[in-house]
C-alpha cells in the first residue's frame, strides 16, 4: 500500500509540474498573440476594432464579477495558500485591464473618427497626432493583454493548488485505512 501511495505522489508531482508548465507556456504564447495582433490590426488606422476592445473590456468585467463572487464565498480561516487576497488581486488587475481596454478605444476613436472629421483636419494636419493617438491605442491594449495574461496565469495557478489539495486530502484518507 504504501509503495501505491509514493507512486501517487510522485504522479502528482509529475502532473503539477506540467500543469505549471502548460500555464507559462500559454501565458508566453498569448503575450506574443497578442503584440502580433496589435502590431498587425490595431495600429492599422483603416481598420475599426472599437467593437473588439470594447468586448475585451465586457469579458474583463465578467472576470472580475466572477473573482470577486469567488472570494466572497472562500473560508478565510482556513485559507492556508492566501487565495483569497490573490483572487481579489485578480479581480482588482481585471477591472484594471477593463479600463485600459476602454482607454484603448477611446485612443483608437480619436485617430479614426474624430481626425477624419473636416474641423479638426486643419487642427491635426501635418502634427503627428493620428500616429501619436494609435501609438497610445497600443501601449493601452499591450499593458491590458499583459495584465490580463496574468491574470489568467493567476487563476490557472489559484485551480491547480486547489486541485493539488483535494489530491493531497484523498491521498491522506487513504494513509489512515
Amino acid at each position: 500500500m504504501k509503495k501505491l501511495i509514493k507512486k501517487e505522489r510522485r504522479l502528482k508531482r509529475i502532473l503539477k509540474n506540467s500543469n505549471i508548465l502548460f500555464v507559462v507556456l500559454l501565458q508566453g504564447m498569448f503575450i506574443s498573440f497578442l503584440a502580433g495582433a496589435i502590431i498587425a490590426v490595431f495600429m492599422n488606422s483603416n481598420v475599426n476594432t472599437i467593437s473588439l476592445t470594447n468586448a475585451g473590456f465586457a469579458i474583463l468585467i465578467a472576470i472580475s464579477s466572477v473573482c470577486f463572487s469567488w472570494a466572497r464565498n472562500i473560508d478565510q480561516q482556513n485559507d492556508e495558500f492566501d487565495q483569497y487576497n490573490r483572487i481579489m488581486d485578480c479581480a482588482i488587475d481585471s477591472i484594471y485591464s477593463a479600463i485600459l481596454y476602454l482607454m484603448s478605444s477611446g485612443f483608437k476613436f480619436l485617430s479614426i473618427g474624430l481626425i477624419n472629421t473636416e474641423g479638426y483636419k486643419n487642427i491635426y494636419s501635418g502634427s503627428g497626432f493620428k500616429i501619436t493617438f494609435l501609438i497610445l491605442s497600443g501601449i493601452c491594449l499591450l499593458l491590458a493583454s499583459v495584465r490580463f495574461s496574468y491574470v489568467i496565469k493567476e487563476i490557472l495557478m489559484l485551480t491547480i493548488i486547489h486541485e493539488d489539495k483535494q489530491w493531497e486530502n484523498e491521498i491522506a484518507k487513504k494513509e489512515k485505512k
